[in-house]
């Protein structure tokens, strides 16, 4: 019976199950009964010839049963070739062993060559055949032999292979073919041949890459060797060598092994004849010993010097047979360890202490157990002392390397161990313990001289990378030495967070040598950080970047936190950070006084990017002082990196103008007469087209600013105290009360700064306001709203700059005691406030007081129609029309629009609006109260009928709360103005029906008209005779 199948498969190397059931028809079976299974490997490689295979027995049948099968498998077309091969490379097929390989075309031009696991279908590994060229080459008896020792510890079994896992191979270990004539003896099939060892090489050679492949059959070479030459594309077609050579090179290495075997074989016969009482079994033991402990540390990662039971069974069968004394054993272990040590190997600890404390024991006369020689020989006392010395000299140069002798901490517990030994080591011969001091000395040592060696080798590391690594250009000579200096403390703050990480566990005993380990390395750093100090400009400000880095580390250390170096450190920086301070207050005042010069007071976010800036001129200033401006401009650059302050913005961004410094203290109230002169070359604004390199660009939406409708100067000034502020918070001095003078310095300066350009804004809205139309054509310019939206933008920032940080507030863990607030900061905080307010009250009333001087003058065009005016009779005879009252209307419906549209602070807007609204009722209840006795005329009724309502309704539009617009005046002005309107109706319908002409009638009709009115509305109104 012949039955056929066909299986999908995606694996490049498919296992292959086939199971043989027997039908079960009876009524009460449910399942078929499997007689027995067989499992093969196929590749596209393997022969389709039929081939016999014995099934593995099941408990449903116990009788041997064959089947013939035929397997073959489609070979996708782009696989140019596959097979089982040997191979070994540098980047790739690393290891020397037997993978299933093939060549795999990806693109019309590039091939790889990828091995796959089995029933894998994405390769474990693979390399581009790109630039490779294929070749014969000559046997290499190395990988042979490797091949034959990996073949001979492996277990053959049916279907393995070398990428086949131990699962795998424990499942497939109990499969087997039957052996018989029907069987074929060489079987692709069954995945393992009958001689699958490398015997037929050729190498693919690229630069700086080689990959060495050998098959088992010539036949398979050939093919490998053709498929990798069309693969490569290569010009040059290799040529096989001479046959001969190959079989002479077999066999000559056939006959070397046989050699060699029949030459031991020889020894061993000659040496097991010699009397045993003439050898010297010690020098022999000692050889053993060196090579089992060579064997070992094969691996030493992995044994440490720990010999295998096996080991240590064979050589204490030998010490009892041949009596090899015990401390002559452990004396030559101490010699072979020390020697491994000494070559660079890793040993483990407790091995030299167990053997050295025995030893010990017996040189003193101190060994205790049953098994004991009592007796010391001089030849052992003497070694031992070699010994010792020899062991002190090692443990003290492996605690002062412990960086490099154990490398983060690795062996874990080995350095620990190796204090513990030299603490043994130290033991006086009579065996008394080493006193604690001695140890703490020896360790003090060590420790002093390991931060001496790790600092020279940190120093020459960034000496290479100096030499070695690329040039940046346009920098000088001092820039350059800076970073190198912060290179270096980067890497010293790394070293010692390894240490602490790694090391320090290890040193608990001995916790304040570890320390004051590490704050001699710092004192180290210390010498060529302050000898670089020295050779730098006076006016140097990068090195701030270095303290910072240093400062923050050691905050953060409890151990080194106002320690030694840290003191050392802030004093040296102490007249830096002084100086620093009191050249950005000078430069911030210059730039203060020339921005307010020149200030347009247009909104900055109005400005166009490329407008010009104001610049200070430095042609006139002084070589020191234009080097205060460099470098302080150059340290605002550096402050730039910093995320909450100065980010770049491309919708609206302003330059700053270049500012100059002045060394001397700032003082707004007063100043020298250097200070003066100094001070007063200032340049007129210009133009410029400057690069980003050249002026610093920040964005005016930065802060927390309230709006964007401040003037360029206000933002110039609050960028350059915040960049003050935040330079000042990140030094997070070390020295409490020293950072606090300098947070109260920095906060009078803000103080002052702001108080000053406050007022130099109230002297322009003065002079600006002086200058507008007084009539109902004007319109409030923007640059009145700039100024009010100056002083609204300051007040919004008063308390973060003038207000002194909380000590609690701070970035750093630093538990400082309790301090009182400093007085001085915040009473100016608080005075400054005040004057924030009352000048911003000030501005309003300016504003207002100009715009009533509009309101009065059309309340003075109307009084030209009073009843007692000589001018009013000609004016009757004109045409009445209600000009006036429109136009204020007019006048009022812009200029509110103007403040709601340009106003940022609501609250201030508001409060300008009640000031205006309450002023310009209590103005029109004036005017009428100095015509109670008169009527007022018909054209005076219609136009302060207009300019009430226009008033109320625009104010009501714009917020008013109704508590502040129907106010007892605005009631007793609105009553007026309709017993007036109720009069004039009164008077026109009694001249057309003339009932009421006397002038007796007319009052009494007015008296009773008020009466019913008073009534009404609750109050009372104005009385006429």
């Amino acid at each position: 019976m012949e039955y056929n199948c066909r299986i999908p498969n995606i694996s490049n190397s498919p296992v292959i199950k086939v199971k043989v059931f027997k039908e079960c028809s009876g009524p009460l079976t449910l399942e078929d009964k499997e007689l027995g299974r067989v499992t093969f490997n196929i590749t596209w490689s393997s022969p389709r010839t039929p081939l016999w295979y014995k099934l593995q027995n099941t408990k449903h049948c116990h009788d041997p049963v064959e089947i013939q099968i035929s397997v073959s498998m489609q070979r996708p077309t782009n696989c140019k070739y596959s097979n089982f091969c040997w191979i070994q490379g540098r980047s790739a097929f690393k290891k020397w062993k037997r993978r299933y390989v093939c060549i795999i075309q990806i693109s019309q031009y590039t091939s790889i060559l990828a091995a796959f696991a089995e029933q894998k279908s994405q390769p474990s590994e693979s390399v581009v055949l790109d630039g490779f060229t294929v070749d014969y080459c000559e046997p290499r008896t190395d990988l042979m032999n490797m091949a034959a020792f990996s073949r001979n510890n492996k277990p053959e079994h049916h279907g393995s292979t070398t990428s086949l896992t131990s699962l795998s191979r424990l499942r497939l270990s109990t499969l087997g073919r039957i052996t018989s004539q029907r069987h074929v003896g060489n079987n692709p099939l069954g995945g393992l041949e009958c001689d699958y060892s490398p015997r037929f090489f050729f190498k693919l050679v690229r630069e700086g890459d080689t990959i060495i492949i050998a098959s088992s059959a010539e036949v398979d070479r050939q093919n490998w060797i053709q498929a990798l030459y069309r693969a490569t594309g290569q010009t040059h077609k290799p040529t096989l060598p001479g046959a001969s050579n190959v079989s002479a090179i077999i066999s000559d290495q056939k006959k070397s092994t046989v050699d060699v075997e029949t030459g031991q074989s020889k020894t061993i016969d000659r040496f097991a004849s010699i009397p045993i009482h003439t050898l010297d079994h010690l020098e022999y033991f000692i050889i053993l010993q060196s090579s089992s402990l060579d064997y070992r540390l094969t691996d030493p990662f992995v044994s440490l010097g720990c010999l295998s039971p096996t080991q240590r069974y064979l050589l204490d069968e030998y010490c009892t047979r041949y009596g090899i004394r015990e401390c002559q054993r452990h004396l030559a272990m101490l010699i072979n360890l020390l020697n491994k040590i000494e070559n660079g190997m890793s040993i483990d600890p407790d091995l030299i202490h167990i053997s050295y404390s025995l030893c010990a024991n017996h040189v003193s006369g101190k060994a205790q157990h049953d098994q004991a020689v009592h007796t010391v020989l001089a030849m052992e006392r003497d070694q031992f002392q070699i010994i010792r010395t020899r062991l002190t000299t090692l443990l003290e140069k492996q605690i002062t390397e412990f960086r490099y002798c154990f490398p983060f901490g690795r062996p874990e517990g080995a350095l620990e161990k190796t204090i513990s030994l030299l603490e043994r080591v130290l033991t006086k011969e009579t065996g008394e313990p080493a006193s604690a001091e001695l140890v703490r000395n020896v360790i003090r040592n060590c420790l002093r001289n390991a931060a001496v060696l790790n600092y020279e080798r940190i120093s020459e590391y960034v000496m290479i990378e100096v030499v070695s690594g690329p040039r940046v250009k346009n920098t000088n000579k001092e820039s350059r030495k800076i970073n190198e200096m912060y290179h270096l403390a980067e890497l010293c703050i790394e070293v010692l967070k390894q240490n602490e990480q790694h090391h320090s566990e290890s040193f608990s005993w001995f916790n304040d040598l570890f320390i004051e380990h590490t704050e001699n390395f710092w004192y180290l750093f210390q010498m060529d950080l302050f000898e670089l100090m020295d050779r730098l400009p006076e006016n140097c400000w990068e090195v701030f970047d270095l303290f910072q880095l240093l400062n923050n580390y050691l905050l953060n250390n409890s151990n080194l936190s106002n320690g030694r170096f840290h003191q050392e450190l802030a004093n040296r920086f102490t007249p830096l950070v002084d100086r620093y301070i009191g050249l950005m207050a000078d430069s911030i005042e210059q730039a203060l006084i020339e921005g307010c010069k020149n200030e347009r007071w247009i909104p900055a976010s109005k400005l166009d990017r490329n407008e010009g800036t104001n610049e200070l001129s430095i042609n006139n200033i002084s070589q020191h002082n234009t080097e205060s401006l460099l470098s302080v401009r150059h340290s605002l650059a550096s402050f730039n990196k910093m995320e909450d302050f100065g980010k770049p913005n491309e919708t609206s961004s302003v330059n700053i103008p270049a500012f100059h410094h002045i060394d001397i203290e700032w003082n707004p109230s007063s100043s020298s007469t250097e200070n003066v002169q100094n001070k007063k070359k200032l340049a007129t604004p210009q133009t410029t087209t400057s690069t980003g390199s050249e002026l610093y660009r920040y964005s005016s939406g930065n802060f927390n600013m309230v709006g964007s409708q401040t003037c360029q100067t206000v933002l110039e000034l609050l960028w350059r105290l915040y960049k003050l502020k935040k330079f000042i918070h990140e030094l997070n001095w070390p020295q409490p009360v020293l950072a606090e003078a300098l947070d109260e310095r920095v906060c009078i300066l803000c103080a002052q700064m702001l108080r000053e350009v406050v007022k130099r804004t109230l002297i322009e809205l003065e002079s600006l306001v002086r200058k507008c139309a007084k009539t109902v054509d004007l319109i409030l310019p923007l640059e009145c709203f700039t100024m009010l939206n100056t002083i609204s933008e300051l007040r919004a920032h008063l308390f973060s700059l003038c207000h002194p940080i909380d000590p609690g507030n701070t970035s750093n863990n630093i538990t400082r005691s309790h301090r009182q607030p400093v007085r001085n900061a915040t009473q100016l905080h608080m005075e400054t406030q005040e004057f924030f307010e009352s000048v911003q009250k000030n501005m309003m009333v300016i504003i207002v007081d100009h715009c009533m001087i509009i309101l009065n003058g059309v309340l003075k065009k109307l009084t030209r129609f009073d009843e007692n005016k000589l001018f009013s009779s000609i004016l009757v005879l004109t045409k009445q029309n209600d000009e006036e009252g429109q136009a204020y209307g007019t006048f009022l419906h812009m200029n509110l629009q103007n403040l709601s549209e340009n106003l940022v602070d609501e609250v201030s807007m508001l409060s300008m609006l009640e000031i205006w609204y309450t002023r310009q009722m209590k103005a029109i209840y004036d005017w009428l109260i100095q015509r109670k006795s008169i009527l007022l005329h018909p054209h005076q009724i219609k136009c302060l009928s207009i300019i009430v309502k226009k008033i109320f309704s625009a104010f009501e539009l714009q917020g008013l709360p109704k508590n502040v617009l129907n106010t007892i005046v605005y009631q007793t002005v609105i009553q007026r103005i309709q017993v007036e309107e109720t009069t004039q109706c009164v008077k026109k319908e009694s001249r057309s029906s003339g009932s009421l002409s006397s002038s007796t009638n007319r009052n009494k009709l007015l008296s009773n008209l008020g009466e019913s009115l008073t009534s009404f509305t609750g109050s009372p109104i104005f009385h006429r005779s």
